[in-house]
């Protein structure tokens, strides 16, 4: 299961959650206040762009100075 990154618009906490992919989206209870306003973060691992640009760099053939 996916860990996931979760802020209470209440208090401001932030906490991780590790959820299925069907519970990812529901407001979760504060674990500082029990209020249930926090909703999950964009974090940058979902986002993806590092890893697919450093996949993209390590597969490329280097090039020579020959033609």
């Amino acid at each position: 299961m996916p860990v996931y990154e979760y802020r209470c618009f209440e208090c401001g906490a932030q906490f991780e959650r590790r959820l299925p992919f069907s519970k990812a989206d529901a407001k979760l209870p504060c674990p500082t206040c029990g209020k249930a306003h926090a909703e999950k973060m964009l974090s940058t691992f979902a986002l993806g762009s590092q890893s697919s640009i450093s996949a993209h760099r390590a597969t490329r053939t280097p090039r020579s100075g020959f033609t």
